[in-house]
């Protein structure tokens, strides 16, 4: 497969938790904004299509630069841990590319 970078925007409505917004893509989906420092990273989780009773929530980690950061690699980790059910953490073999 050719791993070229894609860049895309995605426009997010704000709610009234500043860590929770609603996007519609395949219907709409409620993001949890779990940890971000802006610049560098961020940790979010998106829902199943609402008003959906489904379950299965997947969480990714952003990052600005193609580098993979070991320590906050270790943070994403510690940042899914509360949350409940089964976690699976693949990572994307083409480094982030």
């Amino acid at each position: 497969a050719n791993h070229v970078c894609v860049e895309r925007n995605i426009v997010a409505q704000k709610t009234e938790d500043p860590a929770v917004f609603t996007v519609n893509y395949q219907g709409e989906r409620k993001i949890s904004v779990l940890d971000t420092d802006y610049a560098h990273y961020m940790f979010f989780c998106v829902g199943p299509p609402l008003p959906s009773a489904e379950h299965g929530t997947v969480c990714q980690y952003l990052a600005r630069t193609q580098k993979v950061d070991e320590e906050v690699m270790e943070k994403f980790s510690r940042a899914l841990q509360p949350l409940p059910g089964h976690v699976q953490i693949i990572q994307d073999p083409s480094g982030g590319q």
